[in-house]
């Protein structure tokens, strides 16, 4: 109860301050992209309201390290006033990746008077990028056991925001399709190879498409195992010209894998019933064997035949097969030319005779061959000459004036002699003995102004030389070729 005295005394006051801890009222996050694409930087806001004394914001992002975020992230302002009371904003210029996709990214906000509260925010992050794509064989399949015949799968694993629009099928960089006849079966999440053939062996990968662009999968290098098949360019058939020789025949087959390989080859005569013989002389390179085979006589008709096998099995279809026969006598001659000309000394109407034979074709095919010249007379075949020379050329003299001979030239080889070249030779007296008016063929052949050598190359109508005749007889003649071509 107040007293008069206690009235009249004067009025005191007392001014108390409060210095309250508030919690934070609210957390938002904020940003201005969307949509957010990968390999790109996009920036972030996070403002906390209400909290007193200002906190302390952090950043957290599964797959980051703290401090890492943290890098990234600068505090913007601290406002103790304003409309909206306390306020403070973290930014954070985030490096964006296509594997925080879907990620939450959050904000964690302290008052650092309550140490044991937090408050947070998140943000689901829609990150645009392009299709992650992998590849991979089916189950139970290894990539270093695909064998040919066998069924191959292929599974295509795509992660694409947004989704994808296509996803196709490659092999060596060409685009691969279902194709039913060829086995080949290709969706979108599968690729399907039936009863797969070698011819499909290569380097595989899926490529899948969204807004952002293609994307293609890690390769795979399909290599199919496959027994050897016989593949060789040599003929088939192959001869001998000499029992000495041994001639070399090839075996070439198509394998994987081809360092592998085994090779075995036999031999049986064709004129005999014997089993095959086994044969050693050969070497292997890779997918290459050589044989060097020698017959035993030069009427011997034999077939050779290859195999070869690998770790997946032995040869697919026929071996390579070879047959040797003998070369037999070589062909005649051809291409053969004659020239003649005057001998140095001695009568000037002397005349020496060369016969040279040059088809290039023809004695690319002669090893072994040799040649035998034959010199008649025509009339009495009685022989004049008879010689032989490792090559077709021959140099004939000693025919006396006024003879007619025939040369023959032979070419021969183990297997015997072949049919020869007939030339017919004639050394003509000299123009003043040889022309007569009433001669019904005239033997012409080359011509020198002041000698008598010539050869016959043919036979021509006198009527049509009458007019060289007189020419011969005369001190004017023309320049005759002195070579004729005998084919």
């Amino acid at each position: 109860m107040q007293t008069p005295d206690m009235l009249k005394q004067p009025k005191r006051s007392v001014s108390v301050v409060l210095d309250l801890t508030l919690s934070p009222l609210t957390v938002t996050i904020e940003t201005e992209l969307d949509p957010l694409n990968a390999d790109t930087s996009a920036e972030f806001r996070c403002r906390v309201t209400g909290s007193r004394p200002a906190p302390s914001l952090r950043w957290e992002l599964p797959g980051w390290n703290a401090s890492r975020l943290d890098s990234f992230a600068f505090v913007e302002n601290s406002d103790n006033g304003g409309n909206d009371g306390n306020s403070t904003s973290s930014v954070l210029v985030l490096p964006l990746r296509t594997e925080d996709n879907f990620k939450n990214l959050t904000c964690v906000a302290e008052n650092p008077l309550m140490p044991d509260q937090t408050w947070s925010q998140g943000l689901q992050l829609s990150i645009h990028h392009l299709p992650v794509v992998h590849l991979s064989l089916g189950n139970r399949l290894s990539e270093n056991h695909i064998v040919e015949g066998r069924d191959v799968y292929f599974e295509c694993s795509v992660q694409s925001h947004p989704p994808t629009s296509e996803v196709f099928w490659s092999v060596d960089g060409r685009e691969l399709r279902s194709n039913a006849s060829a086995g080949v079966v290709a969706d979108e999440g599968f690729l399907v190879l039936r009863n797969i053939s070698h011819r499909l062996s290569g380097l595989y990968a899926c490529t899948a498409i969204n807004q952002r662009g293609p994307a293609s999968s890690n390769v795979i290098n399909l290599a199919v195992k496959y027994a050897p098949r016989c593949v060789s360019s040599q003929p088939s058939t192959l001869v001998y010209t000499s029992l000495e020789r041994a001639i070399e025949v090839i075996c070439d087959v198509d394998a994987f894998p081809a360092a592998e390989l085994n090779f075995q080859w036999t031999v049986r005569n064709s004129s005999m019933s014997q089993q095959p013989r086994t044969l050693n002389d050969f070497v292997i390179n890779g997918s290459h064997s050589v044989l060097e085979y020698r017959a035993s006589s030069y009427v011997e008709r034999s077939t050779i035949t290859c195999w070869a096998n690998n770790s997946i099995g032995g040869m697919l279809g026929e071996p390579c097969s070879f047959n040797i026969e003998p070369k037999g006598v070589p062909p005649p001659l051809a291409r053969c030319v004659v020239s003649n000309q005057v001998g140095a000394g001695g009568q000037p109407w002397q005349v020496f005779f060369h016969v040279k034979c040059t088809d290039e074709r023809r004695m690319a095919e002669a090893e072994g061959e040799t040649y035998l010249l034959q010199v008649f007379f025509a009339e009495s075949r009685t022989l004049l000459l008879n010689t032989t020379s490792p090559i077709p050329s021959f140099h004939i003299n000693n025919i006396p004036e006024g003879a007619e001979c025939i040369a023959e030239i032979s070419p021969i080889n183990e297997q015997g002699r072949g049919d020869p070249l007939r030339l017919t030779i004639q050394n003509i007296p000299p123009p003043s003995r040889l022309l007569t008016s009433g001669a019904s063929h005239l033997y012409l052949a080359a011509a020198h102004r002041y000698y008598s050598g010539f050869y016959l190359s043919e036979f021509r109508e006198a009527k049509q030389f009458q007019e060289i005749g007189r020419m011969l007889l005369s001190d004017d003649l023309p320049e005759v070729d002195q070579a004729t071509d005998h084919e």
